[in-house]
């Protein structure tokens, strides 16, 4: 299996993944952040929905 290193993700703009050591990663591997909005319902389940399919894997 071939795994795919994404172009950019979308981060929730509070938590875990807002972290300084995050975005260093990210910016290691090439990889953009894009934030949601805070107090957003649709931009939460999206941020949310890509949690979970990274964590799937």
């Amino acid at each position: 299996m071939s795994l795919i290193t994404p172009v950019q993700i979308m981060v929730k703009s509070i938590g875990v993944l807002n972290s300084r050591e995050f975005a260093k990663t990210c910016k290691e591997h090439g990889i953009g952040q894009k934030f949601t909005r805070v107090n957003r319902p649709q931009t939460n389940g999206k941020a949310e929905r890509v949690i979970r399919t990274l964590m799937e894997m």
